[in-house]
C-alpha cells in the first residue's frame, strides 16, 4: 500500500484574525496562536486522521479546515470534515494524485 504524501493545509479562522498552520508546525497573526496536531502525519490512500486544532488567547475560536486552500477538501486532495468544536477527520483520496504533493 503506497502512502499518500499530501501537503495538508490546514486554515484555521480564529474570532477576526486569520491564521494558518501546516502539519509541520504552527504559526500565529497577532496575538492569537493556533497550532494543530499531529505535527507530521503520514495518511495512506482512503486512510483517515483525525487532527485537533489548539488556539490561544481566543475566548470561543471559530474553526474552519481546508485542504490544499480548498474548504473541506475535495474528491482530488481528500476531505477534511469537523468533528467538534476543534477536532476534524481528514480522508485521503482513493488515488494519490500526480503529482503527488
Amino acid at each position: 500500500m503506497r502512502r499518500l504524501g499530501l501537503t495538508l493545509l490546514v486554515s484555521v479562522i480564529a474570532g477576526m484574525t486569520v491564521s494558518c498552520a501546516n502539519t509541520t508546525g504552527s504559526s500565529s497573526t497577532g496575538e492569537n496562536r493556533v497550532a494543530i496536531s499531529p505535527l507530521a502525519p503520514s495518511v495512506r490512500a482512503n486512510a483517515t486522521q483525525m487532527f485537533t486544532a489548539t488556539v490561544a488567547k481566543e475566548m470561543n475560536p471559530t474553526v474552519t479546515w481546508t485542504v490544499n486552500d480548498v474548504a473541506n477538501g475535495n474528491a482530488m486532495v481528500g476531505t477534511i470534515t469537523s468533528t467538534g468544536a476543534l477536532t476534524a477527520t481528514y480522508t485521503a483520496p482513493a488515488s494519490l494524485p500526480a503529482p503527488n504533493t
